[in-house]
């Protein structure tokens, strides 16, 4: 991965996250947290529904940033930084967390 030199970088890291493909990123991990506290408070339905919104957000901004066009390195850079964070927590902690909440849950009831 290429780190950007300091004299290239933003003077705002506010540009560099108000981008229609990185506000979605976002969106799907604000989601993907929702999912893993419903899956917490033994909401497995609902954090199931919130789980597959962070998925289909996740295709969501893959296509929306092909679509838009070329974008600042900085900025692409910062995507693909949030893009793999976004990722990590919906197809690896939010996996773990609901399996260990559902099994606590079936631990305790019987």
């Amino acid at each position: 991965m290429r780190i950007t030199p300091l004299e290239e970088r933003p003077r705002s890291m506010l540009v560099t996250i108000v981008d229609l493909p990185n506000i979605v990123t976002q969106m799907g991990l604000c989601l993907s947290i929702i999912a893993i506290i419903n899956a917490i408070r033994g909401r497995y339905e609902l954090s199931l529904i919130f789980a597959l919104l962070a998925v289909a957000s996740d295709w969501v901004d893959g296509w929306v940033a092909t679509k838009i066009g070329p974008r600042a390195s900085q900025i692409k850079e910062m995507g693909a930084n949030l893009d793999s964070f976004a990722d990590l927590v919906s197809s690896a902690v939010y996996p773990s967390s609901s399996s260990c909440a559902f099994r606590r849950t079936r631990c305790r009831t019987g």
